[in-house]
């Protein structure tokens, strides 16, 4: 699926996005957190920085080969994924039921 601006680019289509109450900031942070603690488990068996560099999907995919998360747990983990991208690369996209529920 293509992700597509429903706004026109500006900054303060963000600031507006915070001010209608979605979620914006919640869904970024948790998302960075969520990497970060991915980052922190992996570095467990792989010391340095190299899985600073890895994308999200492929931090999930070596914590579940590494034994560190549970494989039923990869789906939520990628829908949170997929949930950031859609606010950080959709400017004035909204949180959904779907995107919560589905």
């Amino acid at each position: 699926m293509a992700r597509r601006a429903k706004l026109a680019p500006r900054f303060v289509a963000y600031l507006d996005d915070l001010a209608r109450n979605q979620p914006l900031e919640l869904v970024r942070t948790g998302h960075l957190v969520i990497e970060a603690l991915l980052v922190e488990l992996i570095q467990l068996s792989t010391p340095g920085n190299v899985p600073w560099s890895w994308n999200f999907p492929a931090k999930v995919d070596h914590c579940i080969a590494a034994g560190l998360l549970p494989s039923w747990r990869k789906s939520f983990y990628l829908a949170i994924n997929h949930m950031r991208n859609d606010f950080t690369y959709v400017l004035g996209h909204e949180l959904t039921y779907e995107d919560v529920f589905d």
